[in-house]
């Protein structure tokens, strides 16, 4: 009955909406209208013939559906001419038929009034002129009835989402200051007399340098990133990646590292939260000064207290304006490019000249990494190659920092590299207690370079708000509540993270899913779980790892296992294929871990440390680094 309703008002409302522009003086007056009414509902039709969304007749219909669509797509012609009222009052209802038989399959557990769906709308007309009814419900209706949800869901303020943090008397010490000058160590020695504390960085590298700091200090240590666990007993502090915070503990002392970084829009959210949730009564957050003031207003909604201590760069900073070349390579260089293949490329260059460098780029595991900068360290290399990953926090004795290259791939195209980055990575220049000056230069683009070093850093305007997974509760998709809130905005200072990674992990999941002979839908899905999967931060450019991850989505959501299989390395063993291989170690831990499922812990461990070795292996033997 109500299928027979809702056709009869979606065939009267097309009538509506396309009857001023047919037939009569009004489309002899108005043919432009005219012409696109025909060129929409033909175009219309036409897609109805060829997506085969009418199914073929069955007993009781007069005629078969297909049929009728390619005539009547025809008949459109017509219009203009000797009008038939016939034809347009056919056409209306079937391409009402045909809306609503899609509508239908796409949403099989409606059960209401289409009429329902277009109240509170005043541009519906407009809208559905030129769009089919599921596009118009995903886009228009479900985004109304999702704000409205939300709204009642989220606090007024994302302040207001930490309660627990609320009710505490928090001291901020704000450490600001450029790169290299002792605001993290400040912190770092304070942290050493905490009872219980924390620290909280942006990189694994990070974490795991301070937890040797700590425990060459005598200080017990955890290590907690989202990939691996180093657990000690009677461990005071834990050195831990920000996305970790687990703002139900409390601490006496907690440090927030490179707090600048809560203006990004994929992980800024992360530093958003430390700040607001963190319950810990002494609170040291290290930041260059453009974050000051955003940082500072954080804090005033809290209704916290800080004081601020301000860092000096430690050692001089020069730069020198003549173009460099590889003949001038010297001890303590730090050769800037931005891919590895430009990595791996310039490193066999200075092999060939005889000079041994070490290697830092973004897919390298973090024991690998370390490996490489100790060889720097101790002097077994003469010179670092790397991408902008040695410009957060990563102390090297760097003399020189040289920008091979100053422009940066973006995931879309090439483009100029920013000045707040430049000042990051040219900061790593002139290591305190090895040189009493760093210096800057450039192989192109000297002019850019210098003008960006010189440049004073913009202010910070607004910060990060991250999703909530309360609001997986809405009855609605997962894409669409992610979307929608994403577009919300709770104000100018407080914008939304970007989902756009982790919708794209979903689209590509539900492909290889499919691509695998499953017939599991993620929209039919428990929202929590689906979000957990796809919340992992894997990287959607390597295939093994994303149909590693799909293997795992099936494994939970369709056949119900409670441990996941043990990656395995097959084919050749090349640097890309290791690396890729890690990645997929990285992947078993996370899931397992969040999804509370028991894992193979010395063994993922053994594989690490092998799949590290052969790596260094690579990148240390005096032969071609092409990576393949």
């Amino acid at each position: 009955m109500i299928y027979s309703e809702n056709l009869n008002y979606l065939a009267s409302y097309y009538e509506k909406i396309y009857r001023n522009n047919t037939g009569g003086k009004i489309a002899r007056k108005k043919g432009k209208n005219l012409a696109n009414y025909k060129r929409r509902l033909k175009a219309r039709l036409r897609k109805i013939v060829r997506e085969k969304r009418m199914q073929p007749a069955g007993p009781g219909e007069s005629k078969d559906a297909h049929i009728r669509a390619n005539s009547l797509s025809r008949d459109v012609n017509l219009y203009g001419t000797d009008f038939d009222k016939n034809t347009f009052y056919e056409q209306v209802r079937l391409l009402a038929e045909a809306d609503l038989r899609i509508f239908a399959e796409c949403y099989p557990a409606f059960t209401g009034s289409i009429a329902a769906v277009f109240m509170g709308d005043r541009q519906v007309d407009k809208r559905m002129c030129k769009m089919s009814l599921v596009y118009y419900y995903q886009n228009y209706y479900l985004v109304r009835l999702i704000k409205g949800d939300i709204s009642k869901m989220m606090p007024d303020s994302p302040v207001m989402q930490y309660p627990q943090a609320r009710n505490m008397r928090r001291r901020f010490i704000l450490h600001i200051g450029p790169t290299n000058s002792g605001k993290t160590y400040d912190a770092i020695e304070r942290l050493k007399s905490a009872s219980c504390g924390v620290y909280l960085g942006p990189l694994r590298l990070l974490a795991l340098e301070i937890h040797d700091k700590m425990a060459e200090s005598g200080v017990p240590c955890n290590m907690v990133t989202g990939e691996e666990e180093m657990i000690e007993p009677y461990a005071l502090v834990t050195a831990s990646t920000i996305e970790m915070l687990d703002d139900s503990l409390q601490y006496d002392i907690a440090v927030i590292d490179e707090a600048q970084m809560l203006a990004d829009p994929h992980r800024g959210h992360n530093w958003t939260k430390a700040i607001l949730g963190l319950c810990a009564r002494e609170i040291h957050v290290c930041m260059a000064p453009e974050s000051e003031a955003v940082v500072k207003k954080l804090i005033h909604m809290c209704g916290d207290r800080y004081e601020v201590v301000r860092h000096q760069r430690n050692t001089e900073l020069f730069f020198l304006p003549e173009p460099f070349s590889l003949e001038n390579v010297r001890d303590g260089d730090a050769l800037i490019v931005f891919s590895k293949k430009s990595v791996l490329k310039l490193s066999s260059l200075l092999e060939e000249r005889g000079v041994a460098s070490s290697v830092i780029y973004g897919n390298l595991p973090p024991a690998a990494r370390k490996e490489q900068i100790y060889r720097f360290i101790s002097g077994q290399t003469q010179v670092v190659v790397s991408t902008d990953a040695i410009g957060m926090g990563v102390n090297l004795p760097i003399r020189r920092v040289v920008f091979m290259e100053t422009e940066k791939y973006n995931g879309r195209v090439m483009r100029p590299l920013k000045p707040e980055e430049v000042r990051q990575i040219a900061g790593r220049a002139g290591r305190l207690g090895m040189y009493e000056e760093g210096f800057v230069q450039a192989a192109r683009d000297m002019l850019a370079i210098q003008e960006a070093l010189l440049c004073p850093p913009e202010e910070l305007q607004y910060v990060f708000a991250g999703f909530a997974e309360s609001l997986l509760d809405i009855p609605a998709e997962l894409p669409a509540i992610l979307s929608t809130w994403e577009k919300m905005g709770h104000s100018r200072f407080f914008r939304m993270m970007s989902v756009e990674e982790t919708l794209i992990r979903y689209r590509y999941l539900q492909k290889l899913v499919e691509v695998k002979g499953s017939c599991l839908r993620l929209s039919d899905c428990d929202k929590h779980q689906v979000y957990q999967l796809i919340a992992c931060p894997c990287d959607t450019r390597e295939k093994s790892v994303m149909e590693l991850l799909a293997d795992y989505l099936l494994d939970i959501l369709e056949r119900g296992r409670i441990s996941l299989r043990f990656p395995v390395l097959t084919g050749e063993e090349s640097l890309q294929a290791l690396e890729s291989h890690y990645k997929c170690l990285d992947l078993y831990h996370q899931v397992s871990s969040r999804f509370g499922f028991s894992y193979e812990k010395h063994g993922l461990d053994v594989e690490k440390r092998i799949c590290v070795d052969k790596i260094n292996n690579i990148l240390t033997a005096d032969i071609d680094k092409s990576g393949k």
